[in-house]
């Protein structure tokens, strides 16, 4: 999915129902690729990440853990790492990328079919609603908010969806937020991606 839009917190919730369902947390592992602390990183030093991991718990070796990689475009040759994983230890891995960088057909290439891909996007109006404390019918038509609803629908098709844009008030704010994302996008994402020297002209 693009940047923003809710992965690492889709991550913590799926960490959230593990240890919900009585899995140890010491068998889950969360890594965010976009820590500074930790960059720059190649797939040979990755490794070394997870042998400190087994260091600090002997005993997962032989249980079934829970590996989570957030942002993991940012590795060069990631796909390497995380096929040795695959193939070598008990483990449920969990991977995200940007869209923009990363997607979905070539995650699959990359790790040879083995995986199940799930995208993710800014809200959808529904959401967005929920994110706005309103809960409606199926038929938004004919609910008694409907008014209501329809300024809420003028906001979500000025502003867009992205959660971080919708909960922010201040209109100053929403305004530089949206201007940082687009620098994310044009002048980091696409740049990168494609190879685009003279990037004024997407701007303009």
């Amino acid at each position: 999915g693009p940047r923003r839009c809710g992965k690492s917190y889709y991550f913590l919730s799926l960490i959230k129902k593990l240890i919900q369902k009585g899995i140890p947390k010491k068998r889950i592992l969360y890594i965010s690729f976009e820590d500074d602390r930790i960059l720059p990183l190649d797939f040979q030093e990755l490794t070394f990440l997870l042998e400190a991991y087994f260091e600090l718990y002997p005993e997962n070796k032989e249980e079934e853990i829970f590996l989570f990689f957030d942002e993991i475009q940012n590795i060069k040759n990631w796909e390497i790492f995380i096929r040795r994983i695959y193939e070598k230890e008990k483990a449920r891995i969990f991977i995200t990328g940007s869209s923009s960088k990363l997607l979905s057909y070539e995650i699959a290439t990359s790790l040879r079919g083995r995986t199940i891909s799930y995208p993710l996007y800014p809200l959808n109006f529904r959401e967005f609603l929920y994110f706005k404390g309103e809960t409606t019918r199926k038929d938004f038509e004919y609910t008694e908010k409907r008014f209501k609803i329809k300024k809420y629908l003028e906001e979500y098709l000025e502003w867009g969806s992205f959660p971080e844009i919708v909960l922010e008030k201040d209109f100053t704010l929403k305004r530089k937020i949206l201007s940082e994302y687009f620098g994310l996008l044009v002048y980091r994402d696409l740049k990168d991606r494609f190879s685009i020297e003279n990037t004024a002209l997407i701007k303009d």
